[in-house]
């Protein structure tokens, strides 16, 4: 059986443990992970448009997907529902 002071030890030991671990996690959390969308220095950049290299089934099922899943404002928009111009810039 061990005594009160060993048992002391050990839980001071994972207190401390625990406790580096919610710091490091602090700091970790504290830095920004993802950089901004958009900011102001490149607002008045103009952005290449995208060329799609699949074919068209392939991208038909990829919007297919993402509207699906819901990732096209919130859910809150049906595809059907969906301007034609909102893709123009794609090519394929």
């Amino acid at each position: 059986m061990r005594n009160l002071s060993e048992e002391r030890r050990e839980i001071a030991a994972y207190v401390s443990k625990a406790l580096s671990f919610v710091r490091k996690m602090q700091k970790f959390l504290a830095t920004p992970q993802v950089p901004p969308l958009i900011s102001a220095n490149n607002a008045t950049e103009t952005t290449a448009s995208l060329l799609w290299t699949g074919n068209a089934i392939d991208l038909v099922e990829l919007i297919y997907g993402i509207d699906e899943m819901g990732c096209i404002n919130n859910g809150n928009m049906p595809l059907k529902t969906a301007r034609p111009d909102s893709l123009q810039d794609i090519r394929y």
